[in-house]
């Protein structure tokens, strides 16, 4: 059968575009390819999701790399990004063809760039547009032979399974994708940037106070997203202007066993920073070493931000973390160090827990802005199940159910909840693949079934 390849591109490179597929034409006329672009929708088609039909059962997924292409929020943010998450998971073949000069190395990572070497079609060591097209057209060509060699014998072919010959019609069709690699629950760190989904303001006023060199408090319930917020600043600083080359992002988890003493916590801190060799040499580990490594930093014009997660284990070591502690905290971050920290309960109450006392002011008063994390609102939820669906090639009813057991309270969807809902749901859809038993979604007493099974699943882990 032929290879599928979907063309995502800017319609600035349209007479580019044409080229290449002229180019493509000796595969087509052999039955080895189809194309698909955008200006093959019939009028009266909803685009939309008539894209999103190709996008996502593409064998083969072109970029059409140029200035246009990356300045375009839809080809960037929506199809490049479907795109590498089927290339991630295995299910399509992304090729960038650079058409035209853009820095583009950092953003698509180390999937090879067509032409060779990643020389831009318009680049004048071409003698011309054909010679550039053609060295594209065969790295294409070596592609479509390896995918072709990926397709199932056709029905009839007698296979071998599990030392039974067997016919082709009476294989299996293993072609869901696994749930873990869509449905993140219970990962304790976010896999990619792209797989945090909402909360835009809050990531947005976070990147912003981290480029200003401001602090800030995320406070949230048990599994809410705090530490996958911090992870979305780990992943996007180094793309971020204003962060990519001049930040020294560390990362230490406050109820590791490495952090129960002042000197531990100290040590973390300064590993993660990248300044444990400067001071291993001191005896002893105080604050006035952890303000040295800071100052060091700055003097080499960096940023230094620390992230600190669990944050409220600190509040149970008061003999180890007091409020001299704090102050002194307060006193280096006034300096430069920028601090982002994750918590259950907001600073004050923290403060109140290790003074003892209810009636002192803040120390970081004027240090910090809280971020405070909530479950998705519906419009959240929704871009989240619409995205989600497509991947996992759900239907709208169970894109509908996704929804319907991802809520809480009648109006409000934990992420981590809605993760599971969907975990569940292709989980039992692989398994119906072997015995239909699993997954019956027009039996009431398999929802109900469900939902018993989700809730001792969703209440073990949120505890």
């Amino acid at each position: 059968m032929p290879i599928n390849i979907f063309f995502c591109y800017a319609h600035e490179d349209e007479e580019l575009l044409n080229k290449l597929k002229a180019q493509l034409v000796p595969l087509k006329r052999q039955h080895l390819i189809d194309v698909w672009h955008d200006r093959d929708i019939n009028a009266g088609t909803a685009w939309e999701l008539e894209i999103d039909k190709h996008l996502n059962s593409a064998q083969i997924i072109l970029l059409l790399i140029s200035p246009d292409f990356m300045n375009s929020d839809y080809c960037y943010s929506i199809e490049m990004k479907r795109a590498l998450e089927r290339h991630k998971r295995g299910e399509a073949h992304v090729i960038p063809v650079i058409l035209r000069h853009v820095y583009w190395q950092g953003i698509i990572g180390k999937i090879q760039a067509l032409p060779k070497d990643g020389k831009p079609i318009t680049d004048h060591r071409w003698h011309n547009l054909d010679e550039a097209f053609y060295n594209v057209a065969e790295g294409i060509r070596k592609v479509v032979e390896e995918e072709q060699g990926k397709q199932p014998p056709p029905l009839g072919t007698t296979l071998l399974v599990d030392n039974i010959h067997i016919t082709q019609k009476q294989a299996p069709s293993l072609t869901l994708p696994f749930p873990e690699s869509i449905f993140h629950y219970n990962v304790l760190h976010l896999p990619v940037a792209d797989e945090f989904y909402g909360r835009v303001r809050d990531r947005t006023t976070l990147i912003r106070r981290t480029k200003n060199g401001d602090s800030t408090s995320v406070i949230g319930s048990r599994r809410i997203g705090k530490t996958w917020l911090i992870d979305y600043l780990k992943l996007v600083a180094p793309f971020t202007y204003g962060l990519d080359s001049n930040c020294r992002i560390g990362y230490l988890d406050a109820s590791q066993s490495s952090c129960e003493t002042l000197s531990g916590f100290i040590s973390q801190s300064l590993e993660v920073l990248g300044n444990a060799t400067l001071f291993s040499a001191h005896a002893d580990i105080n604050m006035v070493i952890l303000e040295r490594a800071v100052k060091s930093l700055i003097s080499n014009k960096l940023i230094p931000i620390l992230c600190i997660d669990e944050f409220d284990d600190i509040c149970r070591k008061r003999d180890e973390f007091n409020i001299n502690f704090l102050k002194h905290l307060r006193s280096i971050a006034v300096m430069g160090l920028v601090l982002v920290i994750a918590s259950k309960r907001s600073i004050i109450e923290i403060e109140r827990e290790i003074s003892g006392s209810h009636d002192i002011t803040s120390n970081f008063f004027n240090i910090f802005e809280q971020l405070t994390l909530k479950p998705f609102v519906a419009e959240e939820a929704k871009k989240f199940a619409h995205e989600k669906s497509i991947q996992a090639g759900f239907s709208d009813e169970e894109r509908e159910r996704l929804l319907e057991y991802g809520q809480i309270d009648g109006a409000s969807w934990p992420p981590l909840r809605l993760q599971l809902v969907g975990n569940m749901l292709l989980l039992d859809k692989n398994a119906a693949i072997e015995n239909s038993h699993y997954y019956r979604p027009n039996d009431l007493s398999y929802w109900r079934d469900f939902e018993m099974r989700l809730e001792e699943k969703y209440q073990a882990v949120i505890g």
